[in-house]
């Protein structure tokens, strides 16, 4: 958990090489780190969960992916990082029934929800069916 803490990309790699991988993690407690990830506009963070396994479609106490907590702070370099990552599906809704696009609606943040859809848009273009795979990327099979 320290490398993923620390942003050490290069050992997260080795480590997985070597057959490592998370456990024992609450994912009620790995929610919350990609949530303060994407809060603070950390990609690099992001990128760290995400190399190591953990499930970017978790969510934090109020059912907030990390594509909804960035979208709410307006961090427009996380959600692209996630959107084109394919790692969360931009029309998932949170908690309450909202998406990341709604989000920022609601929050002032119009650019980044033409932003969101945007991306989506692009995205399903190069995404046959323009359906995901959970923390697997682009879902290829048809």
């Amino acid at each position: 958990m320290d490398s993923i803490r620390n942003r050490k990309l290069d050992t997260i790699e080795i480590i997985k090489q070597c057959g490592g991988h998370l456990i024992n993690e609450s994912p009620f407690e790995l929610a919350v780190l990609l949530c303060s990830a994407a809060a603070t506009n950390d990609v690099t963070g992001l990128q760290a969960y995400h190399m190591a396994g953990v499930d970017m479609m978790c969510t934090d106490y109020s059912g907030n992916t990390a594509l909804h907590v960035a979208a709410i702070n307006n961090q427009l370099e996380a959600i692209q990082y996630l959107l084109e990552s394919h790692v969360i599906p931009a029309n998932k809704p949170n908690g309450e029934g909202f998406t990341a696009a709604e989000l920022a609606a609601q929050h002032g943040h119009q650019k980044t929800a033409s932003l969101i859809k945007e991306l989506t848009d692009k995205l399903k273009e190069t995404i046959p069916g323009g359906s995901f795979k959970l923390n697997g990327g682009p879902n290829r099979s048809t």
